[in-house]
């Protein structure tokens, strides 16, 4: 299975956990597990279309990206931008909270072992 594969893979496995979370589940596993899954998914999604990308340079554009969208949702831009709040809500959060900025860099570090696992299959072809 080639690495690219793999990236979309591990794409498509996070996106539909994210949204089955969004869509289903409630209280922290839905704030905390939305959070990580949807900066894997960013992840993996970049992966994919740039698969040789710095994987480190990576993860810091996607944790810079979904912090810049938290801080957003700080001054309530979103609102502005997208009056449609069901579409807001899945695409932007729907509040400010410190503790998603932590969950951005858990999903990110969760996949750190499945990048290595392709980076040394990738060598060893």
């Amino acid at each position: 299975m080639t690495p690219r594969f793999k990236y979309a893979f591990y794409a498509v496995i996070w996106l539909m956990a994210g949204l089955l979370i969004w869509r289903y589940a409630g209280g922290i596993l839905r704030s905390l597990g939305g959070d990580v899954l949807i900066t894997g998914f960013l992840f993996w999604a970049l992966m994919f279309l740039f698969p040789n990308n710095n994987v480190f340079k990576t993860m810091i554009g996607v944790f810079c990206f979904a912090s810049a969208l938290e801080f957003l949702q700080l001054f309530d831009v979103g609102e502005i931008l997208m009056p449609n709040k069901t579409l807001r809500s899945l695409l932007l959060g729907s509040t400010f909270d410190w503790l998603d900025i932590p969950g951005y860099a858990l999903g990110l570090i969760i996949c750190i072992p499945l990048t290595r696992q392709s980076k040394q299959e990738r060598q060893s072809e």
